[in-house]
């Protein structure tokens, strides 16, 4: 491990945040390379970032995985060892739920990827990938399990090296794909035109169907809207809502508020 010389002390904490199974995760493999002189600490929201000293930055790590949070420049220039992002998705998926993109172009590999946090949303340099194959029969969800896997193991990879060693990681001469998937492309894809063809529609409902946290597919009809029913329908039949279906996909009347 390299010896700091040009650094006047070691890192002293190691900030996670993130999903809270995923930030969980993270500090189990984070734990079996710890010796105990750095305190781990997660976090749950982005402000309690603002809570820390100039001091406590200064001597901490930042390590985010499968976070919605975006980092304040403010504070990634305070932290004294930089901060890294574990990003569930390959280099040329950058951006907003990407294996939900991937799943809709029928994308043959797909993976995981870790890189050092800039500004720039998905933007620094690479330090590490993780790939795998994906079938056509895999589905959006099926592929998050997949991912969520290959993102532990590209971490297992560098958690040594993030915990002990205050250098910065080196980078891979890997680029990030051209174009960054946002949540406002998302929506577009959620928003089905009544007049859209079944194969369509089924490809959009197989890719995005799981939902991003803010949308999932839905259409106007008969001038009501309707969201993509939950995959237990007899439920939405119990609680008497009125659904319809279209090619062969079942849709739940949205209640007016």
């Amino acid at each position: 491990m390299t010896t700091p010389k040009e650094y006047n002390k070691l890192i002293k904490t190691i900030l996670i945040i993130g999903n809270t199974f995923a930030v969980d995760q993270i500090a189990k493999i984070i734990n079996k390379y710890n010796d105990g002189n750095i305190e781990i600490k997660k976090i749950d929201y982005i402000s309690q970032l603002q809570l820390f000293s100039a001091d406590s930055l200064k001597g901490a790590r930042l390590i985010s995985c499968c976070s919605t949070y975006i980092v304040p420049p403010d504070i990634l220039s305070a932290l004294g060892f930089g901060a890294y992002n574990f990003h569930p998705g390959p280099p040329e998926y950058p951006g907003w739920a990407p294996f939900c993109f991937a799943s809709y172009h029928g994308a043959t590999s797909f993976g995981a990827t870790a890189h050092l946090m800039t500004e720039k949303v998905d933007a620094g340099p690479i330090i590490g990938v993780e790939s795998f194959a994906v079938t056509p029969a895999t589905s959006a969800e099926e592929l998050t399990f997949q991912t969520f896997n290959a993102l532990l193991r590209l971490f297992e990879s560098l958690a040594e090296r993030l915990l002990q060693d205050p250098t910065p990681l080196p980078s891979l001469p890997v680029a990030w794909g051209p174009k960054r998937t946002t949540k406002k492309q998302f929506a577009q894809f959620c928003a089905l035109p009544p007049d859209i063809k079944g194969e369509e529609m089924i490809r959009r409902v197989r890719a995005f169907g799981i939902g991003d946290g803010l949308c999932r597919p839905s259409l106007q009809w008969g001038g009501e809207r309707y969201v993509l029913a939950e995959a237990d329908g007899e439920e939405d039949n119990r609680q008497g809502e009125e659904t319809i279906t279209l090619h062969s996909i079942r849709f739940t009347k949205v209640k007016k508020s």
